[in-house]
């Protein structure tokens, strides 16, 4: 890699109820370790169609994204900025199509307590992520995201002064 580039990655934390959904990856890179869908994003990629494609490749569900949990970053040898995503799906039985992937599976409490001491799996960074996401602590999509589409599409104006997140303002949201 390059000195002063660095790569770019969507994760989505897919939740139903208290279960997360992880993937075994089956690629020469991480051979059998468990981490959450998602991939590295080439150039010109847009970060929330990449997230929901991803998860329906590895997963085989179609997800909602309920908003950014937010953005971390990796210093290894690569350095890796990872935007996390909340993905929200009905509880069924994952399928993956994506030959790269070994298993999908539903993970609860202890179970996935006893994973992560195990794996190789940023641990620490995940249940940080759990416990955003329980906490509500969610930037909704709309604030920075606007799909795309053709040129000639109308899109909503951009509002002039942004609005305080909720906390942050000292007045109750109307």
């Amino acid at each position: 890699m390059s000195e002063g580039r660095f790569l770019v990655r969507v994760s989505v934390l897919v939740r139903a109820g208290g279960a997360t959904l992880l993937v075994r990856d089956g690629t020469p890179a991480s051979p059998g370790r468990w981490r959450l869908p998602g991939r590295l994003l080439g150039p010109g990629a847009d970060p929330v169609a990449a997230a929901q494609t991803r998860v329906l490749a590895e997963t085989g569900l179609p997800v909602h994204l309920s908003g950014l949990i937010g953005v971390y970053s990796d210093l290894g040898a690569d350095h890796t900025l990872e935007f996390a995503f909340k993905g929200d799906v009905e509880r069924f039985p994952p399928a993956p199509t994506d030959p790269a992937i070994l298993e999908a599976r539903w993970w609860e409490g202890p179970d996935l307590a006893g994973l992560l001491a195990t794996e190789e799996l940023p641990s620490e960074r995940l249940w940080r992520m759990i416990r955003h996401v329980g906490q509500g602590d969610l930037l909704p999509l709309a604030r920075f995201w606007r799909p795309s589409g053709p040129a000639s599409a109308p899109q909503p104006p951009l509002p002039t002064t942004p609005a305080a997140p909720a906390g942050l303002s000292g007045r109750p949201e109307s």
